[in-house]
């Protein structure tokens, strides 16, 4: 089973390095949730970055102010809807460090490198779609979760 290294982002505190295996159950533990998570894969030169977080509108958690923020500074917009409660930052390709987290959130919306990030993932569609393919195989999940969005680029 492959490990992981990701950022713990909880609601209140600072962001954590975390290491797991990546299981299903592991992942659902971190993020204190039963079988309702979400993930969002964003494009970003050298980096796979997913997003988990429990997804269930129906637990009223609270807003997480770090992963919020980091969506809206991936997208260049602040009127989307804000991530509730504990989040989890892995990529993997890479080991994520607390270095990298500060970097994303200093990181300036760039909409011309974004626009070429798009054109470069729709060419890579298959390769990404198949790496994603894998993540879940090595959740031992044979279809994706239903409340599951897969979002790239630009919005």
């Amino acid at each position: 089973m492959t490990t992981y290294q990701g950022l713990y982002i909880p609601v209140r505190g600072p962001p954590e390095v975390k290491t797991f295996n990546a299981s299903f159950d592991k992942i659902c533990h971190l993020l204190q949730c039963s079988r309702d998570w979400h993930i969002t894969i964003y494009g970003l030169r050298d980096f796979n970055l997913a997003l988990l977080y429990d997804n269930a509108c129906v637990k009223c958690l609270p807003k997480n102010p770090l992963a919020s923020r980091l969506i809206y500074q991936f997208t260049g917009q602040d009127n989307l809807s804000p991530i509730l409660g504990l989040a989890l930052l892995v990529d993997n390709r890479r080991r994520l460090t607390l270095n990298d987290f500060r970097y994303f959130l200093k990181r300036l919306f760039d909409k011309e490198g974004i626009a070429e990030l798009v054109s470069r993932h729709i060419e890579n569609s298959d390769k990404k779609m198949s790496e994603l393919k894998k993540f879940y195989m090595e959740l031992h999940i044979k279809n994706p979760p239903s409340g599951t969005i897969i979002r790239t680029g630009t919005y």
